[in-house]
């Protein structure tokens, strides 16, 4: 999977919900899988050693201390 296409996918899914044959649901649709292809993309850096751009789920993830039991 290459990051440079995830985004380009994302970017039409912009160009999809602009346009204004679109109804308010396919919006929101679109928005959000242009929100997964860019997380998958920060993701796909991450995992090629690009660090910079490493997005707010994966931040969340790797800051987790699997060392300590949560309280309950």
């Amino acid at each position: 999977m290459v990051a440079s296409d995830l985004r380009r996918w994302a970017m039409q899914c912009v160009d999809q919900a602009n346009d204004s044959r679109s109804s308010h649901e396919e919006r929101e649709r679109l928005m959000k899988i242009r929100e997964g292809l860019l997380a998958l993309a920060d993701n796909q850096d991450w995992l090629n050693g690009r660090v910079a751009n490493v997005s707010e789920e994966a931040s969340n993830i790797l800051s987790i201390d699997f060392g300590k039991p949560r309280q309950v």
